[in-house]
C-alpha cells in the first residue's frame, strides 16, 4: 500500500515532534503493510506551528532513515495546501513546493464549513493552471460529504477525492463510517490516506480500512484505491476515475457476489416446483 496523506515530517507542522516520532511512524507504517507514504506537511495553513525545522532537510533525513531500516520503504515529497485568502498569488508564483513528487498533482486543505461553491472555485483555479488537485478527507467538509451531487460535480470538474481510512473503521463514528461506506460502495472515491500525525494519536495506519474495502467491495477495489491510484499518481500517470455505481447496479453487484443468497434462490426454487408440480 502507499499512503498519499501523513504527517511524517518532525518539527515542520503538528506531525511528529522529533526524528524518533518519526521513526516510530515508520515502523509502524511498514509493518501495517505500507510501502510508500507522501510526506503531505501543511502548506500556506493559517496556524503557527512553531515549526523547528526545515521541511527539505528535515525529509531528508527521515528518508536516510527509513532506507536504513527498510531498503523498500520509499518516503516522496507532497504538501497539504491549505486554500485560503491570497493563495492565487501562490499559484501565480512558480516554482512551486507543493506538488505531490514533482508531479501535477496537489493535496487541497479547506475549511471545515468549506461549502461546495468554494472548493469548486478553487479546483477550477487549480485545472486551469495545469494542476489535477486532490481534495484531502472530504470527511471533514459536510457540504461535501452529505452531498453525492456535489461529489461527483466535483470529479467532473477534474478533482479527486481522498477520504481518511480512520473513517471506515469507526474512529469518527458510526454516521461517517456508514456514509463513507456508502459513497465507496457507489464509486465516488479515488483515494484513502492515513492523515497519520503521530505514533501515538492520528497513527498512520490503513490495513483495517483495506480489510474494509475489499469485504465491502471486492480485494481489485482496494488495490485500485491504496496501490494502483497512487502508484499511477507518483510516476506522473492519469490516474483512474471510476464511474459511480446506482443502487439498482450495487443490487445486482451484491447477487452476483454472495453464494448463499445464490444457493437459497436455488433451494427455495427447487422446493416451489417440488410442491407446485406434484
Amino acid at each position: 500500500m502507499i499512503d498519499i496523506h501523513c504527517h511524517i515530517v518532525p518539527g515542520v507542522d503538528d506531525g511528529p515532534d522529533s526524528a524518533e516520532e518519526a521513526k516510530q511512524m515508520i515502523e509502524m507504517m511498514y509493518n501495517d503493510g505500507i510501502r510508500g507514504v507522501v510526506a503531505t506537511s501543511h502548506r500556506n495553513h493559517p496556524l503557527d506551528f512553531g515549526a523547528t525545522r526545515v521541511y527539505e532537510e528535515s525529509l531528508a533525513e527521515i528518508k536516510s532513515m527509513a532506507s536504513e531500516l527498510y531498503p523498500g520503504f520509499k518516503i516522496y515529497s507532497g504538501a497539504e495546501f491549505f486554500v485560503r485568502d491570497g493563495y492565487l498569488e501562490i499559484l501565480d508564483s512558480p516554482p512551486y513546493d507543493f506538488t505531490i513528487e514533482g508531479t501535477d498533482c496537489v493535496l487541497l486543505e479547506f475549511e471545515s464549513d468549506a461549502t461546495y461553491e468554494k472548493i469548486s472555485d478553487a479546483v477550477y483555479e487549480f485545472t486551469i493552471r495545469g494542476f489535477k488537485p486532490v481534495i484531502a478527507h472530504i470527511d471533514k467538509y459536510r457540504d461535501i460529504w452529505s452531498s453525492e451531487e456535489n461529489i461527483e460535480k466535483l470529479r467532473d470538474e477534474g478533482a479527486y477525492i481522498q477520504i481518511t481510512g480512520a473513517t471506515l473503521v469507526g474512529k469518527y463514528g458510526n454516521t461517517m463510517e456508514s456514509t463513507m461506506k456508502k459513497l465507496l460502495k457507489k464509486g465516488h472515491i479515488d483515494f484513502i490516506g492515513s492523515d497519520g500525525h503521530s505514533p501515538e494519536k492520528r497513527k498512520p495506519l490503513l490495513k483495517r480500512a483495506y480489510r474494509v474495502v475489499s469485504r465491502i467491495c471486492s480485494r481489485a477495489e482496494a488495490d485500485r484505491l491504496f496501490v494502483e491510484n497512487p502508484s499511477s499518481m507518483l510516476s506522473g500517470k492519469s490516474v483512474e476515475k471510476k464511474e459511480s455505481r446506482s443502487f439498482t447496479e450495487l443490487f445486482l453487484h451484491s447477487l452476483k457476489l454472495s453464494p448463499i443468497v445464490v444457493i437459497t434462490v436455488f433451494i427455495i426454487g427447487a422446493i416451489l416446483y417440488y410442491f407446485l408440480g406434484s
